[in-house]
């Protein structure tokens, strides 16, 4: 199920939802990386809940290098 633009173009703006990644995220002091301490999907990348809705389809549950990119670069066009 893909996530409706407004989503996209709603989350990396909301400061509860960017304080909530940031908690999860360690950026080291050297060579730039980041280390994420939330969920992990099944293929082992980070699995970030931006918002969910009740239910089964887990809606708002995105990949957190996804929404991480967004926080820092801007909304991916094609996303939102």
């Amino acid at each position: 199920m893909r996530i409706p633009a407004a989503e996209w173009a709603f989350w990396p703006a909301d400061d509860s939802v960017r304080a909530r990644y940031w908690a999860k995220v360690h950026r080291t002091s050297t060579g730039g990386c980041w280390f994420f301490f939330g969920a992990i999907s099944d293929t082992g990348h980070a699995s970030f809940r931006a918002a969910s809705l009740p239910g089964r389809t887990r809606r708002g549950t995105v990949p957190g290098h996804l929404y991480g990119y967004q926080v820092a670069q801007g909304v991916i066009p094609r996303l939102g």
